[in-house]
């Protein structure tokens, strides 16, 4: 089997600072020593510069765009990846498959050229988390887009009362799960999951929950649903990123996935995230999430493995 390129977008947002600003920013960050990666200019005019950033040993993982906005406020960053297709089997893998002396020896070499290339696939997926993860906590830690970032988010930040959203979340505490309930949660994958949270998301439209849950998943989505909502008055997109059992195959969430809890903000000018996943964050993800809240005020909050399974419970959907 062989794989083609289609450039896809990992990441799109803005940030309040000047185009010379961020780029000194990012190039600040790729210089540093990072291990088997290479960074190369690809393309620099007035107002846009692109850079190319390879993995050794798994090749190209993205090219990284900074473009000047004609508000000068703001300056754009956009990341976008090749996407991983896999094509009809190749003549030589045909010829393998077919020499092969029984029907069950044929299955065997197609599972197992299958599962090269997925394993293939999830080796680029873990290596763009990691640098993109990189990237952005580099990002933040740099004064200047620190202190504009937090001033500007300063002024669009929400409040976020749980309790007023998801239909039983205020009875969680006094409801109890067992081994067999944990296991069901993580069967579920990914749309069967975002499926549920959608019958119990309170005050919207069911039309637009059904939408969101059933929208086509992959990496240039804001956020796995994003709802427009309002509570006690107050109006803004409800961004949930969902993270199913079927998806995190580790005992925990890694600390890669916290680019995708700060993207809406780059994209929302009035937003909050809740983080919902079947397995736990782990430490270095939660150290992430509780400093993205203290830095920035961000409204973020997170929902996971029993916490979520006494939620689906409660609801009588698990």
């Amino acid at each position: 089997m062989r794989t083609i390129t289609e450039q896809i977008t990992l990441w799109a947002g803005k940030f309040p600072v000047s185009f010379n600003a961020l780029n000194a920013a990012v190039k600040s960050h790729l210089r540093m020593p990072l291990d088997d990666v290479q960074t190369v200019k690809i393309e620099e005019t007035a107002g846009l510069i692109g850079y190319s950033i390879k993995f050794s040993g798994v090749g190209d993982l993205a090219d990284l765009w900074i473009r000047e906005l004609p508000n000068e406020r703001f300056t754009a960053m956009i990341i976008t990846a090749p996407k991983f297709e896999i094509n009809s089997w190749t003549p030589e893998e045909q010829e393998l498959i077919e020499s092969q002396p029984s029907r069950e020896e044929k299955l065997r070499v197609m599972h197992d050229l299958a599962w090269k290339v997925e394993s293939q696939r999830q080796e680029v997926l873990k290596y763009q988390g990691i640098v993109l993860n990189g990237l952005l906590n580099n990002l933040l830690n740099d004064s200047e887009i620190a202190d504009a970032l937090s001033t500007y988010l300063g002024r669009s930040s929400v409040k976020l009362d749980l309790g007023e959203i998801f239909s039983g979340y205020e009875k969680i505490s006094e409801t109890d799960v067992e081994a067999g309930d944990i296991d069901r949660l993580n069967s579920l994958g990914d749309s069967e999951l975002r499926a549920r949270l959608a019958r119990i998301i309170l005050g919207v439209d069911p039309v637009v929950l059904q939408r969101e849950a059933e929208k086509p998943h992959g990496p240039s989505e804001i956020a796995d649903m994003e709802i427009p909502i309002a509570v006690q008055g107050e109006s803004f997109y409800l961004c949930i990123s969902v993270k199913s059992g079927q998806e995190i195959r580790s005992n925990t969430v890694p600390e890669r996935c916290a680019y995708q809890i700060w993207r809406p903000f780059a994209d929302f000018d009035r937003c909050a995230v809740v983080f919902i996943s079947a397995k736990k964050c782990s430490q270095n993800l939660m150290n992430n999430i509780k400093r993205m809240k203290d830095k920035f005020g961000l409204a973020i909050e997170v929902i996971e493995a029993e916490e979520l399974a006494k939620l689906l419970k409660i609801n009588s959907l698990l």
